[in-house]
């Protein structure tokens, strides 16, 4: 006896293509907008990792300034406490660019390869002949 598994002719809803078409435009408008999330993610890490590095630039600040010195103590303690700050920004901000440039790149989708095709079906029917012996009979 032959099976026969097709298609069924008529969906469960009315708004089957509705719902179906909605999903593809998602996925197809998704390939655009991931990419800008990246790099918005990317600029965040970025501009979080220079905050952490300035607030412990000002916690040595104000631990040297706590210290009794000398008003040269201070002025230097001041100096290198901007010298620090300006030379964190000068670092960043490359790599910040860097993000939202690759935000601005054109969105290219990869196509990935099909999986090979297989050279013979291994399935094996079994036919039962007039004399009652069964013979062996292979798909391809």
């Amino acid at each position: 006896m032959a099976y026969e598994e097709g298609a069924r002719s008529t969906n469960t809803s009315f708004y089957y293509q509705f719902y179906q078409q909605a999903f593809e435009m998602v996925d197809t408008t998704s390939m655009f907008w991931q990419p800008f999330l990246k790099a918005a993610g990317r600029a965040q890490l970025e501009v979080a990792s220079l905050q952490a590095r300035q607030a412990r630039a000002f916690v040595h600040w104000a631990h040297r300034m706590m210290q009794p010195a000398t008003p040269a103590d201070v002025y230097t303690a001041h100096a290198d406490f901007w010298a620090t700050i300006a030379g964190q920004y000068i670092e960043t901000v490359p790599r910040v660019a860097a993000a939202v440039e690759k935000a601005a790149e054109a969105v290219t989708p990869t196509v990935l390869p099909l999986p090979p095709k297989q050279k013979r079906d291994g399935l094996i029917l079994l036919d039962r002949q007039s004399s009652g012996e069964l013979a062996e009979r292979r798909v391809a």
